[in-house]
């Protein structure tokens, strides 16, 4: 569930990567802390994925978390490299 809400929260980074071509304005508002926030709820949801890996969760369940958790991670990390850019 974790992985999940962590992709959904990456859906308005992946918005303003795509609909904001110039990050000037962004890097100064409440973007960079949204992209930090997004980006600490992945890494949490990858510990919590390691956790039910060593509890014995179904691999299908971790297979499923992990490839959401995939897309999570791309907007996120597209967002920081243009904000570490500027």
């Amino acid at each position: 569930m974790l992985s999940v809400l962590a992709w959904l929260l990456s859906l308005p980074v992946m918005g303003m990567l795509v609909a904001f071509g110039n990050m000037g304005y962004y890097a100064s508002s409440v973007a960079p802390f949204y992209c930090f926030f997004a980006i600490a709820l992945s890494v949490l949801a990858v510990i919590n994925l390691i956790r039910a890996e060593k509890r014995g969760c179904s691999s299908t369940k971790i297979g499923l978390s992990v490839t959401a958790l995939f897309f999570a991670f791309i907007p996120e990390i597209l967002m920081a490299f243009s904000f570490a850019k500027l």
